[in-house]
Formats: structure tokens, sequence, C-alpha cells
């Protein structure tokens, strides 16, 4: 029996083509969908499941509440809180420490450049990373010693046996290193990201005098530290004494510039290690934290797909069903039971929605690779590796089949044989359900085309905005932090403004688009207090290149700070502030701070000119109170402005200075525009994926149209060919059957119009700098569901509208 009925699943299907193609396709897409993103948030979920005991490991984050500023989090700490921790609170088992840079690492004649932590000799044993050869208990003792992953291993030296090969490290010069041990390599879902490991002792002992202060320096933020507590300790004991810790422990200067309580500027928190990757702070994090909000959202939009995909199967099959009445009556005079007459139809559609299933897989696993792409995911981690996975896979299939195809089967099973014989015989149950259907479908595809068109407004707006200076034509090129610095920026600096269609050169400590949080407390003459301002180093070219116009004083023909002949009468180094800073340091008119004095230690600064305000972040966030240091030997950035029809000649000519300057080493370098552009890479991917979202919504829901329709017709045969008889027109009978499918997209639009807003504003929050509630693309979203709806119904009704009256009435 259930053979025969799978058999007559796959004839019914095989028997109408394009039906069985729609209804075998749609559901496919819908599964596909939900397979893809529940890959996904499987993924995002499964964050640093890696390390073994990490239920006690925690990453100390710290918070910085400026006055007049949103509290900042940064994923780093000072250098001596690790003392101060495990001094003080005995719960704590352990804590260590972690610099992150970029550096060289050099074998034999090739140069590879890579992500390296200078790390506490405890850091392997306290974090437990998987090792594949050595012992983490000793490998970072020795200070001359490096422990590679095993992708940095296969890519040097092409295995990941290397104990005791050597291998040179620029940690900051150029020193020799012996491989102490092999980690395996961090997977893409880790909030942590490096591939060598070298021994705090060996990158801060060779340094400058002054980066060997920052480990023992409480004025900056520069570690991650990750803190093991002991069984049984709640975090929250830890965090409430952490107050009184941070006033005692602060040194007494920097006490007096913050104030009687310093923990009111810097408190720290414990973010569990499994949590880091949705609650951990953004600013100086080895990778982008992610957004469970955002997962979770992904994952009901990709369920609220499936659900359109499943009603629209189940409204397409019992609309088949109307056409089999015929057969279902047959088949109870010879005997079959309506519980058979389920059991049949039910099969037909599990055999119809295990087919999706399948073509759902194959989809998953062929656009895999693009939808990691579009998530921003490294490689392709969206593949069902584990049985869990696929278990979960077959489940949902099933259960959409048994949901999907009960509606339809029930309908078929009620069929009475003397109504379909006699000619009485129409489906009448159940249509305020589909309707209720086509109305939620509508919804839903109404919100998402609302959401995405206020997605593509505030990105426009963020292209367009006036950042306070001119972005393009400018391509920046980095500068290696390391001895020498200085000297080798002016070289390149200088071979750059020989170059064609060069129009200027300026050097800087950041760019636009660059993480920097540096801050400074400075105290205006004759006040009593001091003011936390944020500030950059450039060079006296800065704001030319820039093209940034002063509101105050100048920009133009400003003197270093750091040659002595050059100083300012005063003897103070000259600054230039943003005008949120000379608001902050009471100045409402630009034009009073010129000439003004501050003081920072035993520096003294004079205010030589105001800007507006620079965006150097993202619109998310509001503009810092900042200054600008005029200083000739900033040299982290140099930011060259060309002329835009030297472009594709320039790029070769740049990259040929920076070879005669430094042969060995890649040069990096990035258009501005791009550097801009992604600060704002998970809003595009977000308006990516629902874009394909939405268009998959309103299709599927058109799709569903067509279902309804198919009912209603069957339904009202009899009285469109009445009308016909009394006078009415093809074109009367069209505009009743268009107003009806038109009536569930209104009043769809009435409740996804108001929910489109409300989401619509929630995400706008997010930006300090936004634009103002788009309604017309609100209210045009609609529409577009409306025309779209009616288009995919207008050929169907325009047909039944031409249908001669006597062939209906005689059918019937």
């Amino acid at each position: 029996m259930l053979s025969h009925f799978v058999r007559s699943g796959l004839r019914a299907m095989v028997a109408d083509r394009w039906f069985g193609l729609a209804n075998l396709g749609g559901l496919a897409l819908g599964l596909a969908c939900v397979i893809l993103v529940g890959l996904f948030v499987h993924y995002e979920l499964s964050y640093d499941d890696f390390l073994p005991g990490s239920d006690s490991l925690y990453r100390v984050d710290t918070v910085e509440s400026v006055p007049g500023q949103p509290p900042i989090e940064i994923a780093l700490t000072p250098g001596p809180l690790k003392p101060a921790l495990l001094s003080e609170f005995p719960q704590i088992e352990a804590v260590t420490r972690a610099f992150a840079v970029e550096g060289e690492v050099l074998r034999d004649a090739a140069l590879f450049r890579e992500r390296i932590v200078a790390a506490d000799s405890d850091f392997l044993g306290v974090l437990r990373l998987p090792l594949l050869a050595g012992d983490g208990r000793t490998a970072l003792a020795d200070s001359g010693s490096v422990v590679l992953s095993a992708r940095l291993a296969e890519k040097m030296f092409g295995s990941t046996a290397v104990v005791g090969r050597r291998l040179s490290l620029r940690a900051p010069v150029a020193r020799d290193f012996t491989v102490s041990a092999v980690f395996e390599t961090l997977p893409s879902n880790s909030h942590m990201d490096f591939d060598l490991i070298v021994p705090h002792a060996a990158y801060f002992g060779a340094n400058t005098d002054e980066i060997r202060e920052i480990p023992d320096s409480w004025a900056g933020a520069y570690f991650h530290t990750y803190a093991r507590l002991r069984p049984g300790i709640d975090p929250r004991d830890i965090l409430a004494q952490l107050p009184a810790v941070v006033d005692r422990r602060l040194p007494p200067r920097l006490v007096a510039a913050i104030g009687p309580a310093a923990h009111d500027l810097f408190s720290f928190r414990l973010v569990p290690i499994r949590d880091v990757h949705f609650e951990g702070a953004e600013l100086e994090a080895m990778r982008p934290p992610g957004s469970r909000a955002g997962v979770m959202s992904l994952a009901a939009v990709a369920l609220l797909v499936l659900v359109i995909a499943s009603v629209n199967f189940a409204n397409l099959t019992a609309a088949r069903s109307t056409l089999r009445a015929r057969e279902v009556a047959l088949r109870k005079v010879v005997g079959a039971s309506s519980r058979q007459i389920l059991a049949q139809f039910l099969v037909e559609a599990i055999v119809v929605a295990g087919a999706s299933g399948v073509v759902a897989i194959a989809l998953s696993e062929l656009l895999g690779p693009y939808a990691a792409n579009l998530l921003g995911l490294a490689g392709n981690p969206l593949q069902a590796g584990i049985w869990q996975v696929w278990a979960g896979v077959a489940a949902l299939i099933l259960l959409t089949a048994v949901a999907a195809g009960l509606y339809p089967s029930m309908l078929a099973s009620r069929i009475g044989p003397a109504a379909v014989f006699n000619g009485s015989f129409a489906f009448r149950s159940g249509g305020r359900a589909r309707r209720a259907f086509v109305v939620g479908q509508f919804a839903i595809s109404i919100c998402l085309i609302a959401v995405v068109a206020t997605m593509l407004l505030q990105f426009r707006m963020t292209r367009d905005a006036d950042l306070g200076f001119d972005r393009n034509d400018i391509l920046v090129v980095r500068v290696a932090d390391e001895s020498g610095q200085e000297v080798l920026a002016r070289s390149l600096k200088d071979g750059f403004r020989t170059l064609a269609g060069v129009t200027e050169v300026a050097s800087s400590s950041a760019v636009p688009g660059d993480v920097s949080e540096d801050n400074m407390s400075v105290r205006p003459s004759g006040a009593s207090s001091d003011v936390q301002l944020g500030f950059h180093r450039v060079d006296p070219a800065f704001f030319d290149t820039y093209g940034v116009t002063a509101l105050a004083g100048r920009t133009r023909n400003i003197r270093s700070a750091r040659t002595d002949e050059a100083r300012p009468a005063s003897g103070s180094v000259p600054i230039v502030l943003n005008r949120s800073a000379a608001r902050r340091l009471g100045y409402q008119d630009p034009a009073g701070a010129i000439g003004r004095a501050l003081r920072h230690g035993d520096t003294a600064y004079e205010i030589v000119g105001v800007v507006p305000d620079l965006h150097f972040r993202s619109l998310r966030s509001s503009v810092r109170a900042e200054m600008f240091i005029i200083d000739d030997t900033a040299a982290s950035a140099i930011s060259v402005r060309f002329r835009p029809e030297s472009l594709s000649a320039l790029l070769p000519a740049i990259d040929r200075v920076w070879r005669s300057r430094i042969a060995d080493r890649p040069i990096e370098r990035d258009l501005l525009a791009d550097l801009l552009e992604r600060l704002y890479d998970r809003e595009a991917r977000q308006m990516r994926l629902l874009s394909i979202f939405a268009a998959l919504a309103t299709a599927l829901s058109c799709l569903g149209l067509l279902a309804m329709a198919a009912f209603a017709v069957q339904r009202r045969t009899r009285e469109i060919a009445v009308r016909k008889v009394l006078g009415a027109g093809a074109l009367d009978i069209l505009r009743l059957l268009l107003w009806d499918f038109a009536k569930p997209v209104l009043i769809a639009a009435a409740i996804g119009c108001p929910a489109a807003w409300l989401l619509a504003r929630r995400w706008l929050n997010g930006f300090s700098y936004r634009i103002d509630m788009p309604y017309p693309a609100i209210v045009g979203a609609a529409g577009i569901a409306l025309i779209l709806a009616l288009i995919a119904v207008a050929f169907h009704a325009a047909q039944v509208s031409r249908t001669k009256p006597a062939l209906a009435l005689r059918r019937e």
C-alpha cells in the first residue's frame, strides 16, 4: 500500500510538470534558506568551543567613561592589571596577557607578514590551546623560543614537525628564534586571530624605552587579558570589588588627572570566553564581534520564509486536489475509507516534500560558498560536517512535509462522492485560513522590502555625508611601527612627492577609518580640573591633504612640535582642535579658542586652529572631542592625494618608491574611500541578505496568491458564468477578481507598514547620524507588493474572465 501511495505521488508530480516544479521549487528554496541559516547559526553559537575548560575562562575588557561621551568598551586592559588581579583576588586561579601586533617572519629568503602575539609564559597553559607538538607549560619560558600555528608551520616548513627548527622574527628588530611548540590552527569561529606567539620578554625587552614601559603603565589599554577562575566562583563577586582595587592601584599622578573616583573613568568587566563573540568589546578586538540579535533575527527571517513556502505548498497542493475530486469520489465508491484517502494524500505530500528536501540539500551545498562570502565568513564553514546537523536537517524536512501536507490531505479526505457526482461539490472549508496565510505572507514581504529600502537610503547618506574632509582621491600607505620609522616615513614622503599626479602628501598617527582611542587629560590655562580629549599626531600638511578648511585660526604653515627652532615663540606645542573639543573646553565661538594654552604634565600646548568635526569613525558613533598635535615625526600612515586620472599609473609608481626604500617588505596600501566603506561591512551584509530574503518572500507570496486564485476559480466558475450571462463584460469580471486578490495585500500593508516602521526606526537608532524616517519608502514597499501581486494573478484572472458561459455551465 505504501509503495502504491509513493508511486501515486510521483505520478501526480510528473503529470502536471508546472505544478510539480512550482510546488517542489518553492518548498526547496524555503528549506535551503533554513538549512544555510541554520548552519550559520550553529557556526556563530559554537565560537571558542574548541578551548577546554571554557566555563571558567573569561576575557577582561576595559570600559572607559569619558565625561560628555558614551562609555567606550575596549577589548584590552592596562598591563599592571594582571598583578593587581592575582594579588587582590584569591578566587582567580591564573591571569595571562597577550599583546597583538603584526610582524615579519623570515626563513631563508622568504618573508611572511603574520599576526603575532607577545604573550606571558603561562599563556598556553591558561588558555589551554590544543597543541600538536611541544609542552605548553614550558614552550614560552625561554625568551628565544616561539610557538607556531599548524597553518604557519605548513606554510613555512611544509610540515608541522618543526620543533627545534630556526626562524628569524622582527620583534621589533630582527632576531633568531627556535620553534618550541605547534598549536592547532585557530578555527575561524574563534575571537582570537594569530599564528605566532613570541615570549613577552623577547618582544618588550628588545623594544624602545617607550614600548618597554607599556607592561607597567596604567595610562593605556594594550593587552588582551584572560583570567581563569577557581571552580564555583561567581565573577560578580570579583566585579563588585574591582572599583576599589582600581582606585587603590592607579598611580597618584593618574588619579589626580582623573579625579577622586578613578573607577568612574576606568572600570573592567569579565566576559565569559564563549560569549566574547557576542558580548565582548568591538574596539581593538582581534576579530570583529558578532551580534546575537542579528543572528537570531536572521534565523527568524529564514524561518518566516520557510513558513511562507510551507503555506504555499499546502495551498498549491490543496488547489491541485480540487482537480482530483472525481478520483477521490471513485476511490470511496469502490471501498476506500477517509483514513486511506488521508494517508494517500499525506504520503504524496511527503514524497514531494522529500524531493524538495533533496533539492534543498543540493542547493545548500552549491550555494554554501556564496552564502559564506555574503556573510563575511572565511572559507566555507557552512557545511554540515557532523551527524547532529544532518539529523536536524532530516527532522526539519519531515516536520515540514507533515505540517504542509496535513491540511490538503484532510480536505481531500472529506470529499463526498454524492456531491461530486451531482455537481454540487466545492471546497468551502479553510477559506479564511488561506486568506489569513496570504495576508501574513505579504505583511512579511512588505516589512522586508521597507527595511531594505531604509538601509539603502541610510547607506546613500553615509556615502554622501559631509565627513569634514574630502575622502576621494587619497591613497593611504602604512609604515611599520619599528625603530627608524620616522626616518623611513620622511624618505617615503619625499619619494611620493616627486611622482606625477601627486598633489599633496602627509603623515599621521591614524587616518579616517582607523580604530584609534588615544586620549589625553589636558588642563586649560586658569582651570582647576582636567578635560579628557582624544588626540592624533599629524604633520603640518595633513589638513591640506584632506581638504580641511579651518573654522578659525590656521591649518597651514604650522611649524612642527619636534623641531626646536620651529616652535612657536611661546615654546608651546601647536595643536588644532575640532569643533567638539573647542566646545568641551568652553569656547562656543571657535575664534575664542585661538591662542589659548593647554597643559598636560610638563608639556604646554597652544591652540592655533579649530576645524570642523572630522568623522574618523563610522556614523554609528558620535564624533569625539579631539585635538590634532602638529608633529612632523608622526609616521604610522602616509596619505597621498592624487589627481583622479593618474591612479592607474600612480599605483605602480608608489610601489617602486616603496621597493627602493624597503626591498624586503611588501607594501600595505588602500584607497581611503575603501577604508571608510569597510566601516559598514556588517550593515552591507545585512542589507544584501535581507534583499535576498525580501525577494524570496515576495516571490513565494505571489505564488501563494496563485494558489488562492485556483481555489477562487474552482469555487466561482458558475458565478462568473451567470454574471456574464446577465451582461457582465470581461473587464468587469477581471476587475472583480483582481479586487478580491488585492484586498488581502491591502490588509497586509496595514499590518506590514507599522511593523516596518518599528524595525527601521530601531535599526536607524544604531547610528548617531541618520536619515529621517523614510515614510515614502515604507508606503512604496506596500505599493510594490500590491503591483507584483496583481501582476502575478492578472494573466490567470484574464483567462477566467474570457471563458465562455456555456462552456463553464456545461462543465458545472
